[in-house]
């Protein structure tokens, strides 16, 4: 008996081995298939325009994990009238809520936030640049076009990140060279990783402009933090515009928000193809808070919803 009690334990260990390895290969099989079963009905169904080349994710989801500010509470992303939206911490990049952020849409005037920083890059401030009649793009329909006449190139810049005008952003491209502007923009966008947006034009009338919500939001991360006189400048609700030797004009901001106490700056942004878009920044528990809405017939109501929910239900993480 004494010889095969060797056989015996050797035989009864194998068994063990073998059996624990089964338990634990299924196991793990097990979890792959639940958690890929969870990824998968987790995502958001997607849909490609192609008439725009974009892609959509359809519905809204809030982000988890998020290390700066924390949901504390179970309310769920309101509707609003928005192809297109998203909510980020601006310093960090964390994301809170998300719409359709990697979709394709045409920029509209958010293009001269772009146009300003070429513009601040190459144009000297102190500059003097001539608004005449080839400072109008063709298909503008400025109702009331700003007056022939010298304009130094700070007072062009504040009216094009205030009263969105656009025969300042073709006057700031032509004094530098349109190509070599439009050149200058695109490379611009390449370097800060922004590899699906393209410029057509300085002013965002055509529909060609086009970025996502998510590289919008990497744009204005490096304004905020390279070009801070940008998003300044856009907080201003009114200023005079005085061209040499010519009479002043007033130019009103086109962002509702611009004159608030905790607006730190924006870009509003309109033409058919895209209908409204609309980039806002707000102070928020001592942080910029980025809002984007994009294709919008209530791009400031939507705006306001989205802050006023996030508000209510988001606050600093707090161990």
């Amino acid at each position: 008996m004494n010889r095969f009690a060797p056989i015996i334990v050797v035989s009864v260990l194998l068994f063990v081995v073998l059996s624990v390895r089964n338990i634990s290969g299924q196991g793990v099989e097990r979890e792959a298939s639940v958690s890929q079963s969870n990824l998968s009905s987790g995502q958001a169904a997607q849909t490609t325009d192609s008439s725009l080349g974009t892609q959509e994710t359809s519905g809204s989801s809030t982000i988890p994990f998020p290390s700066i500010f924390k949901k504390y509470s179970r309310a769920t992303v309101p509707a609003v009238p928005a192809e297109i939206f998203g909510i980020w911490d601006l310093e960090s990049g964390e994301r809170y809520i998300e719409k359709g952020v990697v979709r394709r849409w045409p920029m509209a005037s958010l293009t001269k936030l772009m146009t300003a920083v070429v513009t601040l890059t190459h144009v000297p401030k102190d500059a003097l640049l001539q608004i005449n009649d080839q400072s109008f793009p063709p298909n503008d329909i400025s109702l009331a076009p700003l007056p022939h006449g010298i304009y130094s190139a700070s007072s062009l810049m504040r009216a094009m990140l205030i009263g969105s005008r656009n025969e300042a952003a073709e006057t700031f491209a032509q004094s530098y060279g349109y190509d070599a502007f439009i050149a200058a923009m695109n490379a611009q966008a390449v370097t800060w990783g922004m590899h699906r947006t393209y410029f057509e034009e300085p002013t965002g009338l055509s529909a060609v402009n086009q970025s996502t919500a998510e590289e919008i939001r990497v744009m204005a991360q490096h304004i905020y933090t390279e070009f801070p006189e940008i998003f300044s400048i856009t907080r201003i609700p009114t200023f005079t515009l005085q061209p040499e030797n010519q009479t002043s004009t007033e130019i009103k901001s086109t962002n509702l928000f611009a004159g608030q106490a905790d607006f730190l700056g924006g870009k509003t942004g309109y033409i058919d193809e895209s209908q409204g878009n609309l980039l806002s920044i707000f102070r928020y528990e001592g942080r910029p808070l980025l809002l984007i809405v994009l294709g919008s017939d209530d791009r400031f109501g939507a705006t306001a919803t989205l802050f006023s929910w996030f508000s209510e239900n988001y606050s600093r993480y707090r161990n």
